[in-house]
């Protein structure tokens, strides 16, 4: 049975019934939109060349590629992630590994890009870390902070 929240993604969905992602409250997708929103943005997309940062495009780089690459940055440094899937309903936290070589499948046909970023688990449950993550442009080039 699929979220219906999540129909934009038929895997994230799946996945939250497999029991291989959680989701976590509003409050948090919230919270790490108003952190997107307070970086360097250039019309409806974030002025990277402002932000320290690592491209892949995907055209050039195989999964393993780009999963190591994206090891190799700040969001690597979690065992997960966290995928914002609007800032108006539940984040979804994911293993970082099915992440780094699923992030097309898990953001799905919802348009626009899609952002993750670095989870600490702790006694009090999920503690985001909005300063480690990466963008994926919906098509053929994935962004991290370095």
């Amino acid at each position: 049975m699929t979220d219906p929240e999540f129909t934009g993604s038929s895997d994230a969905a799946e996945w939250l019934s497999e029991g291989r992602a959680r989701k976590t409250d509003t409050a948090t997708a919230r919270a790490f939109a108003s952190y997107l929103n307070s970086l360097p943005w250039a019309g409806t997309v974030l002025d990277w060349p402002r932000i320290p940062h690592r491209e892949l495009d995907l055209a050039e780089h195989g999964e393993d590629e780009v999963a190591a690459a994206l090891a190799g940055t700040r969001i690597g440094a979690y065992s997960e992630c966290l995928f914002l899937f609007a800032p108006d309903a539940p984040a979804l936290v994911f293993a970082a590994g099915d992440v780094f070589t699923n992030f097309d499948e898990i953001t799905g046909a919802r348009p626009g890009h899609g952002y993750f970023c670095g989870v600490r688990g702790s006694g009090t449950g999920t503690v985001p870390a909005y300063e480690a993550f990466f963008e994926y442009d919906g098509a053929d080039h994935v962004r991290a902070a370095v």
